[in-house]
């Protein structure tokens, strides 16, 4: 049994190593408290993961309280919490693999794109309206005009990961509306053509937001890693 890789999610799973190592409800949230990257839970959302391991098997409790002492680990859930470590440290291991090519504007086609469940997961962490202005500079400065489909495209197979449609259209009006790209209507499509010389301030807020996620993947990375090494 795997789950899907999401904040929420990892909180669940630290919450199961808390049952395994016999920590406080005070530990956890001083363990998690330590990534920059999640939030620790609220008593009450709390309550409601370890009731969710329970009904899992992953714990076993005689009554559903908020303290994780109330509850012990099952073998099912000492399975999950390898297994699931294992499985989320090769998908965030490529995650980190393509920011760090993003920021060094390394295009390597041998790198896997990530799937949209996988870039679901990048969008919690990275802010596009940061990163698409200069990725759309970079991939149709000099070039041809492109409709929004394949600026999509090859954003994608430029970066090995791109935004959401809704998010694409937003960036690309506002680029248009400030004189970045060019538009032409043609045969019912709109074609759009970089307009300007290259902005250094597209690329600074690019490599900011690239930088502070690939800190943030490292770190989670490691937090893992860490818990991974005290299970007995």
């Amino acid at each position: 049994m795997t789950t899907t890789l999401g904040k929420s999610n990892i909180i669940k799973w630290t919450a199961l190593y808390a049952v395994h190592a016999k920590l406080s409800n005070e530990e956890l949230v001083t363990l998690i408290e330590s990534q920059s990257s999640i939030r620790p839970p609220v008593d009450s959302r709390l309550r409601t993961m370890l009731i969710s391991l329970a009904h899992s098997e992953l714990v076993s409790t005689t009554t559903f309280t908020k303290f994780i002492e109330e509850y012990s680990i099952t073998s099912k859930g000492k399975d999950y919490l390898f297994e699931q470590a294992e499985a989320w440290l090769q998908e965030l291991n490529h995650h980190l693999l393509i920011m760090r090519h993003a920021m060094y504007e390394e295009t390597d086609h041998s790198i896997k794109p990530l799937t949209l469940d996988q870039s679901r997961f990048l969008a919690q962490y990275i802010n596009y309206k940061s990163v698409v202005p200069y990725m759309v500079q970079y991939c149709l400065k000099g070039k041809q005009a492109f409709i929004t489909s394949q600026i999509s495209e090859v954003l994608y197979e430029s970066f090995r990961f791109t935004c959401s449609q809704t998010i694409l259209l937003q960036q690309i009006e506002r680029l248009t509306e400030n004189g970045y790209l060019l538009r032409a209507d043609m045969q019912d499509k709109a074609f759009f053509k970089w307009a300007k010389e290259d902005d250094p301030a597209l690329y600074d807020s690019y490599y900011t937001c690239i930088h502070t996620v690939t800190r943030q993947l490292e770190e989670l990375i490691s937090f893992i890693t860490s818990i991974l090494s005290k299970i007995e």
